[in-house]
This record gives structure tokens, C-alpha cells and sequence, in this order.
């Protein structure tokens, strides 16, 4: 016969309910097996806090209970760059450059232009067939690193990985936490 208030589902297995009380003052019952009813309430007992003893606090609890640390180091791995890299190309001007040397086929160009505080920026850039001496159109980028003259579509792929890596952080993140959640069980 198995032990009253034990739900349909557990009684064919249940041979014991141990009565518990959780952190928040709340009881509830542990359905256990024959063998194991011994064995679960010294388990409880042995784990039980000595109330003379002081709590101590585990650094960053809130947040390694919720998902693993490497996660957390992967979201910030993807977002410094990606929020260095995207600052850096807002801050980007539009700005003709001189094309100082030209490999040709698929190359880029190496070019010149006037850059801040009149210093000289240089840059690759895309080009077609401009000669050397021949304007381009580039962007003047002042931060970080100071003056650089650079293409926009060179820069993308830097940016998109570290956006991709922060986005793939933030959303293994998420899922883990919403997946990790308890319900309350004894909420009616």
C-alpha cells in the first residue's frame, strides 16, 4: 500500500513519503523507493545548514547557477570587439584618397589622403584599374588605432563575426537560463 498523498503516478514505486520543508518555509513530499527511503533522509539530514554557523556567500552565485561561465565569456569575447569595430565605422567619414601603389586584378590599393590634425592616413582600399597618382573613394576611420583609410566592405566581415559571436553568446545564454528554470511545484 503505498503512503497517502502520493500522486497515482508514483504509487506502484513509492514505499515512503518524506515529509520536507524547503529554504522558504514551504513542505512538501519526497516519494521514495523501498530501498532508498534510509538513504535520502540521511541525505537530507547530513545536508541540513547548522544554524550557528554564519551563511557564506559564493561569489557571482546569481549568475553560475543560471549558466556557465564560458558562456558568459564568449558574450564578452563577441561584444567588446564588435561594439569597438561598429563605433569605429560610425565614426567613419567619406573622404577622396590618392592611390599611392596598385597590384592589380582582385587586389586592394594602398592609398593616402589628409587625415586628422594633418596627419597622413593609409589605407587599403578596393579599386578597379586606378593608377597610381588617380582618386578612390574611401573612408577615413580615426578611431581606433588612429588614421586609417579603409573600405567599408573589408570591414564588414570583422564586424559580422564578432556580432555573430556575441549574438550566438547571447542567445545560448538565454536559452539555458529559460531551460534551467524550476517551476514551483507548489503553486496552485
Amino acid at each position: 500500500m503505498p503512503p497517502a498523498g502520493v500522486p497515482p503516478s508514483a504509487a506502484a514505486s513509492a514505499s515512503r513519503a518524506l515529509t520536507c520543508v524547503d529554504p522558504s518555509e514551504r513542505t512538501f513530499q519526497l516519494a521514495t523507493g523501498p530501498n532508498d527511503a534510509g538513504y535520502v533522509e540521511r541525505l537530507i539530514r547530513r545536508s541540513r545548514a547548522d544554524p550557528a554557523q554564519p551563511a557564506t556567500t559564493v561569489p557571482l552565485r546569481w549568475i553560475r547557477n543560471r549558466m556557465p561561465f564560458a558562456l558568459l565569456i564568449v558574450t564578452l569575447l563577441g561584444f567588446f570587439p564588435a561594439a569597438g569595430l561598429a563605433a569605429g565605422l560610425l565614426a567613419a567619414t567619406p573622404i577622396r584618397a590618392t592611390v599611392t601603389a596598385n597590384p592589380g586584378g582582385d587586389s586592394l590599393c594602398l592609398a593616402t589622403a589628409p587625415g586628422a590634425a594633418g596627419r597622413q592616413a593609409e589605407g587599403f582600399v578596393s579599386c578597379d584599374d586606378e593608377r597610381p597618382g588617380e582618386q578612390v573613394d574611401a573612408y577615413l576611420r580615426t578611431w581606433p588605432g588612429g588614421d586609417t583609410l579603409t573600405d567599408l566592405r573589408g570591414e564588414l566581415v570583422p564586424v559580422g563575426l564578432a556580432v555573430t559571436l556575441f549574438a550566438a553568446g547571447l542567445f545560448l545564454t538565454g536559452n539555458i537560463a529559460y531551460h534551467r528554470r524550476i517551476p514551483d511545484l507548489t503553486a496552485d
